[in-house]
């Protein structure tokens, strides 16, 4: 049997390595995969881990922007060739990216083990994403280039990149080879609910997703009050993290009416929720960079529209396929003057969307179609 490794700092199981493994495994190949043992997000070693996941070692750190981060990746990167190099048998290796670091350990062992396929997947970039002013970016620049370096001068040396979002490969697509690139949007289970509440009277907006430093909070409560000032709103929120406390208080100082129902792991509860909802917010600042978010993948999943201020691919899906309203200066009017006919055909475009692009099985022929090339 072929054998392949699958490298990924973070896990990323749920939304990508489930869906990677189990094509590897139709496809022929056992399989193992390696995750760090720190949690990047609670910055804690894991005491629960995966079952059919081998950990390995890594430093722990506390903040997200320190040398002690850094040194953190690179020893996982190091760490990561080592095990490959343990396999001599091996015949594809995927590593998730970022870190960078990753991309340079795995050029090196490409230059030196031709014959083994090593496959990129790009689904964040540093240091573009960092949710840092331009005045950090530009103190910082050098930097910022040389980490940058750290992907993009060896991004090429592998057989194949693929992209979480468009936006991405084409910020990229100048350091890779053409016939290497391919977009794999991240998938989502189906969840689809048809029905939902008339908005004649009444429109109801959700926010689900991490309440963190990079959601514009400012916006969304602007765009609430707004729309108060000519219909009723209510807004539903399933989600939690460490600006939770500041939405709030602003919800309440503008009166906006609205249920916390803090994070909901029961699918039936959550799908109750998402029933009476019009509108997901899939709002951040402006200065973060990403094409597509994990929380439009979950409205999408629900058949909800969303209220868009994500630029690259949601951007364009949602002004292409008319999934929803993208943040302009005239949201509010195209709100409130959206009838029932209009917002029905909104939600079958939200449903043939989501099958067309992220359902479980668009996603799952791409990756046997990436595999089988990258075996010709």
């Amino acid at each position: 049997m072929k054998k392949a490794l699958i490298f990924d700092t973070y896990d990323d199981y749920n939304i990508r390595i489930q869906y990677i493994k189990s094509a590897l495994e139709r496809n022929g190949y056992e399989t193992m995969i390696y995750f760090a043992d720190f949690d990047h997000v609670k910055k804690q070693y894991y005491t629960k881990k995966r079952e059919d996941v081998h950990y390995i070692h890594v430093s722990e750190y506390q903040k997200n922007l320190s040398y002690a981060r850094i040194a953190s990746h690179m020893k996982f990167a190091k760490a990561c060739v080592e095990e490959a190099e343990k396999h001599a048998d091996v015949s594809l290796i995927y590593v998730m990216v970022p870190p960078n670091s990753m991309v340079k350990q795995f050029a090196l062992y490409k230059r030196k083990h031709e014959n083994v396929k090593v496959w990129f997947d790009v689904l964040d970039m540093w240091p573009e994403s960092l949710p840092v002013s331009d005045k950090i970016k530009k103190l910082g620049s050098c930097i910022f280039n040389q980490w940058a370096k750290l992907r993009n001068r060896y991004l090429n040396d592998c057989d194949l990149v693929s992209f979480e979002c468009n936006l991405f490969r084409d910020t990229l697509k100048q350091y890779v080879d053409a016939k290497k690139q391919i977009t794999i949007y991240l998938s989502q289970d189906n969840h689809m609910i048809d029905t939902y509440d008339s908005l004649k009277e009444q429109i109801n907006f959700l926010y689900c997703g991490s309440i963190n430093h990079i959601i514009d909070i400012d916006k969304i409560v602007s765009i609430l009050k707004d729309t108060m000032l000519l219909k009723k709103v209510h807004l539903d929120i399933i989600g939690d993290g460490e600006n939770k406390d500041a939405f709030l208080q602003q919800l309440d100082i503008h009166h906006i009416p609205y249920t916390y129902h803090g994070l909901v792991y029961d699918e039936e509860k959550k799908r109750n929720i998402y029933r009476h909802c019009h509108f997901g917010f899939n709002i951040m600042k402006d200065s973060v960079y990403v094409g597509l978010t994990m929380k439009s993948l979950d409205y999408l999943s629900y058949g909800l529209p969303m209220i868009n201020n994500i630029k690259g691919d949601s951007l364009s899906l949602v002004e292409k396929e008319k999934i929803g309203l993208n943040v302009n200066d005239a949201l509010i009017q195209n709100i409130t003057s959206l009838s029932e006919e209009e917002y029905f055909m909104m939600k079958e475009n939200v449903k043939k969307t989501f099958l067309a692009y992220f359902d479980r099985h668009c996603i799952d022929q791409q990756l046997d179609q990436s595999i089988k090339e990258l075996e010709d």
